[in-house]
């Protein structure tokens, strides 16, 4: 769009997923075919309609001055790949999720327009919505220029009666995007966003691609671009006093973590020789633990073996169970226990052979048996020997 100074609406409440609502104006829709734009384009409402739906997704662009992303300039042109323009200087900076076809008022002049209703991402280009609301506010025009390009199956743009330097009619195409510019569009712009149409046309026809502005516009522009180089060579002055001091401070970190290294490495050396020093010890009280057991063991054997000292070899037999668990194990078996079981075994043979001498001594003739074929003695006739000394 040429001849129209851009129109368009932000919504005034920014919202908190950053998508502030926005309306573009994208061409004037004109009510008769000898009128068109400055670029020699006659859009008619009919064919408007019939591809109005692909504004519908369609990329808000712009392309920034400087880093701070504020100010819009062109296209972002860069060359094409086969018949699709390239554009990879802009940035996306919105999307269009719908369109309308209404009047509206410029300069005085009731004009009917094709509308693309979407929004800006405030939340990734803040600055660039700030300027927008600023150019709104100053009621300073911006200015925009819609892309368009052949559908997919057509592969260039399709203009009804063919195509001529004036009042060319688009039938069929695809809008591709809208560029918003800080600087008025001329003819040749014309040109660019109907790429795919190069070929069609007379090379006497293409003009360089150039931007027309008057001096008004030039004046805000340069103003503009002072203003942010001022900006910029503050915050560079800012930037460079905070990375000394940030540097500065990496140093002294710097310093202090070599510091701790350097104590951390004589306490990792100091731990490491208290470990060998640990297994050292625990070797050593193991050997210990194992000296002692053996003479705990040799002291218990002796201990058992003093204790057996008066007991016979068969007598010893009645605990040969636990004499040798005691050998085996001193800690399973009291020596106590293993006196008193052979005590016991000899008891009971004692007894035993008690028993038997009882019975072998009943199998013999009694005493009174011995005595019983005596004859009686006659006492008639003895001398009573007490009676001699009466």
């Amino acid at each position: 769009m040429a001849d129209l100074k851009q129109y368009f609406e932000i919504s005034e409440a920014p919202s908190p997923d950053g998508r502030r609502r926005i309306k573009l104006a994208l061409h004037e829709i004109y009510d008769s075919e000898d009128r068109w734009n400055l670029n020699g384009i006659t859009y008619l409402e009919e064919y408007t309609r019939k591809n109005a739906n692909s504004i519908i997704g369609m990329p808000f662009c712009a392309t920034f001055l400087d880093d701070d992303k504020e100010i819009p300039y062109d296209h972002g042109m860069t060359g094409a790949d086969g018949a699709m323009p390239l554009f990879e200087n802009s940035e996306q900076v919105g999307a269009a999720d719908g369109w309308e076809i209404t009047d509206i008022e410029v300069d005085g002049e009731t004009k009917k327009v094709c509308l693309a209703v979407g929004y800006i991402n405030q939340q990734r280009y803040p600055n660039f919505v700030k300027w927008l609301e600023t150019q709104k506010e100053l009621k300073i025009p911006v200015f925009g220029s819609v892309e368009f390009v052949g559908t997919k199956e057509n592969q260039q743009i399709i203009y009804r009666d063919g195509w001529k330097e004036q009042g060319r009619i688009p039938s069929d195409y695809v809008y591709s995007g809208f560029c918003i510019l800080s600087v008025q569009p001329s003819d040749s712009s014309a040109i660019m966003v109907e790429f795919n149409q190069l070929n069609n046309i007379n090379n006497n026809n293409i003009k360089e691609d150039t931007q027309v502005m008057d001096e008004k516009q030039m004046d805000l522009l340069i103003t503009s671009v002072k203003s942010a180089i001022s900006e910029t060579n503050s915050k560079n002055e800012e930037l460079t006093t905070k990375i000394a001091e940030l540097n500065e401070t990496i140093t002294t970190k710097d310093s202090e973590i070599e510091t701790l290294n350097g104590k951390v490495t004589e306490i990792n050396s100091a731990v490491e020789s208290k470990e060998a020093e640990l297994v050292e010890i625990n070797a050593l009280v193991e050997q210990m633990k194992a000296e002692l057991n053996q003479s705990k063991k040799e002291n218990a054997i002796n201990e058992l073996n003093q204790a057996l000292v008066n007991f016979t070899e068969d007598e010893k037999v009645y605990a040969k169970e636990d004499i040798d668990l005691f050998n085996e194990d001193y800690t399973k078996v009291e020596v106590n226990n293993i006196i008193t079981k052979i005590n016991a075994g000899i008891g009971a043979k004692t007894k035993e052979l008690q028993i038997a001498e009882i019975n072998s001594a009943k199998n013999q003739p009694k005493l009174d048996d011995i005595f019983g074929s005596v004859d009686e003695v006659d006492t008639t006739n003895i001398v009573d020997l007490g009676d001699i000394f009466a």
